[in-house]
């Protein structure tokens, strides 16, 4: 499906449909075309744009104990794109030294464990669309295995939701 953005805009905006999760009311639901997410981060949209990226979405949702998922949504127009740029992202990671886990019951999802941050990025695609979810807070420190069960558990709800408003 070819999306305007128009139509790719209010696609992936999140409200209440995932349990124990709220939008964050301090920062705004915001959807782009190539054009104005390249200035909306400052021109670091080069990796994202050069890759296909026609729409780009983001949005901050809030957990209990201070949890935030931030979830960019893309639509890079095919499957192959989108699975492109997932595999780009896995690439820098491994460049970086990153540990790159699968997520239980999601081979299509990477996890890079950053470090010693309390933050887990995931990339995942479901057919055109590429997804980055950051997740950081209280009790979502990475491990050595992958991500802790809690943070797993919320991740495994985002993907849940965006595959099928992906569809």
């Amino acid at each position: 499906m070819t999306n305007t953005l128009a139509t790719f805009t209010p696609k992936f905006e999140l409200s209440t449909q995932i349990t124990g999760w709220q939008p964050d009311s301090t920062i705004p639901y915001q959807a782009f075309d190539a054009n104005d997410y390249t200035t909306q981060i400052d021109g670091e949209a080069a990796e994202y744009t050069d890759a296909g990226m026609i729409f780009a979405a983001l949005q901050t949702m809030d957990g209990a104990n201070s949890a935030q998922m931030v979830v960019t949504s893309m639509d890079f127009g095919t499957p192959a794109k989108a699975q492109g740029m997932v595999a780009v992202q896995v690439a820098s990671a491994n460049e970086n030294g990153e540990t790159l886990t699968p997520i239980p019951n999601w081979p299509q999802a990477t996890v890079t464990a950053l470090g010693t941050k309390v933050s887990i990025t995931v990339y995942a695609a479901f057919g055109q669309y590429y997804f980055e979810l950051a997740l950081s807070g209280s009790g979502y420190g990475s491990q050595a295995a992958g991500c802790s069960a809690t943070a797993c558990a919320d991740i495994s709800l985002f993907l849940t939701e965006l595959q099928t408003l992906a569809q």
